[in-house]
């Protein structure tokens, strides 16, 4: 589930959802999240079901590092998530950045 928090109760909900994937060599792609693999649709809650969210993420030919949901606001700006990928037994977790206290 996507939860949007808004700190401003009037601020515009997402028009459109992306996943952000970051290449091998630290490239972005894009990908949109089809409104119709939206199954619950509130003003600030989205759901995706995994299995469909895992193919559409990883059908492509580029090697996967990690990725990042966005969602693009009516007014033109960007909420990211932080950084995910998928383990080796293709669950989400949050990936070790390598930077330390």
């Amino acid at each position: 589930i996507i939860e949007i928090l808004a700190k401003n109760p009037t601020q515009d909900f997402p028009a459109t959802l992306t996943a952000e994937i970051v290449l091998a060599d630290r490239t972005t792609l894009e990908l949109e999240i089809p409104n119709d693999m939206i199954t619950v649709q509130k003003t600030d809650k989205f759901k995706v079901d995994y299995e469909v969210f895992h193919q559409l993420i990883t059908a492509g030919s580029y090697p996967i590092q990690q990725f990042r949901i966005v969602a693009t606001l009516t007014n033109n700006k960007k909420l990211k998530s932080g950084i995910l990928a998928f383990n080796k037994k293709w669950s989400l977790y949050t990936p070790d950045t390598g930077a330390y206290n």
